[in-house]
């Protein structure tokens, strides 16, 4: 494995990490009723 391909790899996962503690982040912040509107459940 080339250094080239080595760097893009570890950066992909860097900035797929940084994108999921960024939706955590929000999930955590945001009221409950508008992550799970009422009656999202029938949606299934």
């Amino acid at each position: 494995m080339s250094n080239a391909h080595a760097y893009r790899k570890r950066q992909i996962v860097g900035l797929l990490l940084i994108a999921a503690v960024l939706l955590g982040i929000a999930l955590l912040r945001a009221p409950a009723h508008t992550i799970f509107p009422q009656g999202w459940w029938h949606v299934w």
